[in-house]
């Protein structure tokens, strides 16, 4: 995020003939690193799993007592992502990958020696649960 602020200013300064070559000495001397995808990805379990860091950052998020069934599949989805990304990395170290034309029978057959029939019911409820986070909203032509 450091990087990308950095990056809107240089551009604001590139836009100001004098005055941001004046603002680019002053304010903008050395070109932050980009972080590495370690380090993403350390800040990204931090985010994901139910850690003190996550606590702090939603205690300043506004979230509704009451919740609708958007926000109910959202966070059902984001809950069970660990267990998502546990399972895609065994299926991916083991090397497989599905065919396009393979059906989901075939390819759960495949993975019986990965997972187990508990965790594939798991796993097949929490990718449903991501498909209707990604789905479009349907919107009547009335509404309009």
């Amino acid at each position: 995020m450091l990087y990308q602020s950095y990056q809107a200013l240089v551009n604001v300064t590139e836009n100001l003939p004098f005055f941001g070559s004046i603002m680019r000495v002053a304010f903008l001397p050395m070109k932050p690193r980009l972080p590495s995808h370690a380090l993403s990805y350390k800040v990204a379990r931090l985010l994901l799993n139910d850690s003190k860091t996550r606590q702090k950052l939603i205690t300043w998020c506004y979230i509704p007592s009451e919740k609708d069934e958007s926000i109910r599949i959202l966070l059902d989805a984001y809950a069970q992502m660990p267990f998502v990304d546990e399972i895609e990395k065994r299926i991916k170290k083991a090397g497989y990958k599905k065919s396009l034309l393979e059906d989901e029978q075939a390819w759960f057959d495949r993975l019986a020696q990965l997972i187990t029939p508990d965790e594939r019911e798991q796993y097949v409820a929490a990718k449903k649960l991501v498909e209707q986070v990604i789905s479009v909203d349907e919107f009547k032509g009335e509404n309009y």
